[in-house]
């Protein structure tokens, strides 16, 4: 079983990572309720955060940087990994 702060780190910087996707085509507000669903909280809790969005300002490129150079990166798919 996984240490929960690994657990975390790696919920983390999957918020980031979709985030980075988002701010790269230029979306600069990222409805929360939104995210947690995409990420598998359940629609009742989620539901509690509809009404609240993330913005992506320009302070997130650096953010995103900070947090893909703080973790190891261990689940990512191995080298040479091709995604359908």
């Amino acid at each position: 079983m996984q240490d929960p702060d690994q657990f975390k780190e790696k919920i983390q910087l999957t918020m980031i990572n979709v985030m980075a996707v988002l701010y790269d085509i230029g979306i600069r507000q990222v409805h929360t309720g939104a995210m947690m669903r995409l990420l598998g909280v359940t629609n009742d809790v989620a539901a509690e955060y509809d009404d609240s969005y993330i913005e992506l300002d320009d302070r997130f490129p650096a953010m995103r940087e900070q947090a893909n150079n703080d973790t190891d990166n261990t689940y990512a798919p191995p080298p040479g990994t091709i995604l359908h």
